[in-house]
């Protein structure tokens, strides 16, 4: 094995000094945000250049490179991820609190509601095996549900208590109520004889 010289020795410790700085923040910024978050949450344009400093920091610790270059790219990695972060807050975003509303359906399935995919993503590291929907999610489920829609468009005040799927000529279609005995729901279009 060659020994190295003390210019090697001094080159080699400093890149690992300022890889180490990088990847506390890298760290630090995923305890905060989850892993890959802010670059979910961040626009095109920052984006890409955080992937580009990302890159090249990728590339830099990956070849035997002079100290002074690996300093560079590392300084520019760590301002990356701090405006990032930055940004993100800028456009309103706020990291994940871990909070989160239980609904039990009637069956006894639990479901977790979380405000943000960001949120999601941190309730996953805690716990295991549950069914997780985010707000977006669930806007865009309830999005499907026309005829339901319309009556609480209606009747502000109704309250959905059951929801089926029933087989009509061969398709599956959604129905609220509890009627088991009819095989689908008519709708209730005739018209008010007043």
């Amino acid at each position: 094995m060659a020994k190295l010289d003390k210019k090697t020795k001094w080159n080699n410790k400093v890149k690992d000094t300022y890889i180490k700085q990088v990847d506390e923040i890298a760290i630090e910024m995923e305890k905060i945000w989850g892993a890959g978050t802010l670059e979910q949450l961040a626009d095109d344009e920052m984006r890409k250049k955080f992937q580009n400093a990302k890159n090249k920091f990728n590339k830099a610790i990956s070849n035997d490179l002079d100290a002074e270059l690996v300093v560079k790219v590392c300084n520019n990695m760590k301002k990356g991820w701090l405006a990032i972060d930055k940004a993100v807050r800028l456009a309103g975003h706020q990291p994940p609190t871990g909070e989160y509303w239980t609904a039990i359906s009637e069956n006894k399935k639990e479901f977790l509601i979380v405000k943000s995919e960001a949120e999601k993503d941190s309730l996953f590291e805690k716990v295991g095996g549950a069914i997780v929907y985010s707000t977006g999610e669930i806007a865009e489920i309830l999005e499907t549900l026309h005829e339901v829609n319309k009556c609480k468009e209606i009747f502000r005040k109704a309250k959905v208590e059951k929801f089926d799927c029933v087989e009509i000529d061969g398709r599956n279609v959604k129905v609220t109520g509890h009627d088991k005995d009819r095989k689908y729901h008519e709708p209730f279009d005739d018209e008010i004889p007043w």
